[in-house]
């Protein structure tokens, strides 16, 4: 069995499926040239994922409402079957400083994550996080939930801060720190970048091909 993370990895040998013969090979990223986009003058959080109900988007609204009193925008983009009920819960909760963008493209995907302070992923469960190493790849930290997949593709302290998942106090308490410690935001920044760049697609492809080859030669 190939898979995409140790936690993948992890539930496949409790399932006892392979034989214990298993592999990981992470996702990779398109490495999209940079333009001149500079981070957003008041910090920008950044929401870009399917609207779906376990990608926890409640959450983020509810950290959002915890930050009201700071000057701090909330931006969520894409599309989804659970759309309506966040943009409701919003109206409902007067939540005034989210942004609802709706699906947006490859192109307008990559400028927000540029010029994002923090990406947020707030998943009950992911295989692996490929959302959070392009937000990595353009400079920005990930605060995401300590859930098989994002703790994987997030080091926690080092390209970004993991959060105990549906706790909005703990993830609004994580916005805030790196929004006010502009020191620890730029070395997150750039461990960030480092990170996002071992995740080159011919890599990968490599890696693939040696397990293969290992497999055959072993046969």
């Amino acid at each position: 069995v190939i898979t995409l993370s140790k936690s993948s990895s992890d539930e496949i040998k409790d399932n006892n499926i392979g034989n214990g013969k298993i592999f990981i090979v992470n996702p990779g990223i398109e490495f999209y040239k940079f333009k001149s986009i500079k981070k957003s003058k008041d910090p920008s959080i950044l929401f870009l994922n399917r609207i779906k109900k376990y990608k926890g988007i409640i959450i983020f609204l509810d950290a959002a409402n915890i930050l009201s009193n700071k000057k701090i925008n909330f931006i969520i983009a894409g599309s989804g079957d659970y759309l309506k009920e966040a943009v409701n819960y919003t109206k409902n909760n007067n939540i005034n400083q989210v942004k609802f963008l709706g699906r947006v493209s490859e192109e307008k995907k990559n400028e927000l994550m540029q010029k994002s302070w923090v990406f947020v992923n707030t998943s009950y469960k992911e295989g692996w996080g490929i959302v959070n190493i392009e937000a990595n790849y353009f400079k920005t930290p990930v605060v995401g939930s300590n859930v098989s997949g994002i703790k994987d593709s997030v080091i926690n302290g080092k390209t970004g801060l993991l959060f105990e998942y549906g706790n909005s106090k703990e993830l609004a308490k994580d916005i805030l720190y790196l929004v006010e410690n502009k020191k620890q935001l730029k070395k997150m920044s750039e461990n960030s970048r480092k990170w996002a760049l071992k995740f080159n697609w011919d890599k990968k492809a490599k890696e693939y091909i040696g397990i293969l080859n290992k497999i055959l030669n072993k046969n």
